[in-house]
């Protein structure tokens, strides 16, 4: 990833219900983000990333499962900001059924 810059990691519990980034424990999304790296821990989770709340239903959003990382890299298509995307992120546990997922979350430049 040449060019890109950590410059902070968050972390999360997702459970029943949909959240978005900004309510990570760690603070959310710091000033400055303008890229992604997500990685799933401990249960699977669904994504949307246009402002809608996630939901367990199909259609709620894409999977991610356990060991999935997904990426939102503004190094890999030049001049894209992915800020708005990751400020309009939701995310929920995928089963429904009261698991609570674990998000791993560093945040680039």
């Amino acid at each position: 990833m040449p060019g890109a810059n950590c410059i902070d990691y968050g972390y999360m519990a997702v459970d029943s219900t949909s959240k978005s980034l900004s309510q990570a424990s760690t603070g959310g999304v710091p000033p400055g983000a303008k890229g992604l790296i997500l990685s799933v821990e401990s249960a699977g989770v669904r994504m949307r990333l246009d402002g809608t709340a996630a939901t367990t239903d199909i259609g709620g959003g894409d999977v991610l499962n356990v060991g999935d990382v997904f990426v939102l890299d503004s190094w890999a298509v030049p001049k894209q900001n992915w800020r708005s995307v990751l400020l309009g992120a939701r995310v929920i546990a995928k089963a429904g059924d009261g698991s609570t997922a674990n998000l791993n979350l560093h945040y680039f430049d």
